[in-house]
Order: C-alpha cells, then sequence, then structure tokens
C-alpha cells in the first residue's frame, strides 16, 4: 500500500518510476495523494492511472479514497502467506492499527 504524502510522492514527475518501482510487487493499492488542491491539472500524481497501468502489466493494482478503503480491500485480495509493506511517510490515517485490528 502506498500513501502518496510527501511533496515528491504527490507529483506526477514520478508517475513513471513509481509505476516501475511497484511492478516488482504483485499489486498494489495506492492511497490519494495529499492535499491535491496545491497542484495545477497535470502536476499531482495519478494514482487511478498508476493502479490502471500496473494492472495492464498483469499486476492487479487499486487506486483507493483513505486507509479504510484500503484495509477493506486487502481483506479481499490478501491471502495467508502474502507479505504486505506499506509506504508511508506518517501515520497514513491509523492503517497500521487498522490493519493489525483486522488480522
Amino acid at each position: 500500500a502506498v500513501d502518496p504524502k510527501s511533496s515528491t510522492m504527490c507529483r506526477s514527475a514520478i508517475q513513471q518510476a513509481l509505476t516501475d518501482a511497484l511492478a516488482h510487487a504483485d499489486g498494489a493499492l495506492i492511497g490519494p495523494i495529499d492535499r491535491p488542491e496545491r497542484f495545477q491539472p497535470g502536476e499531482g500524481l495519478d494514482p487511478a492511472r498508476v493502479a490502471s497501468d500496473l494492472t495492464r502489466l498483469g499486476h492487479p493494482s487499486f487506486a483507493e479514497p483513505g486507509p479504510d478503503a484500503i484495509v477493506a480491500r486487502l481483506r479481499t485480495v490478501a491471502r495467508p502467506g502474502d507479505v504486505v509493506v506499506l509506504f508511508s511517510s506518517g501515520s497514513f490515517g491509523g492503517i497500521y492499527e487498522k490493519l493489525l485490528g483486522s488480522l
């Protein structure tokens, strides 16, 4: 799961690099960018496009509206033995506790 929160992670300039990096995973869940109003059209990362590009490459991925939706999606796609990695520069809306509470 990816939490695009930092100024760098929220920018469209990393769109392809993020897609390339996440293509090493079986799939990805991507949250919304932080404070999208900071960006002019086309300047912000497009999580839905990252997810669709990854899915097209054979890595089922989803852009989710927030941590609750990510936890809910994980419940449907994760299987015993899967490794789940969270990339965030903050508390990611309490997702760590929400994940532990759902196990």
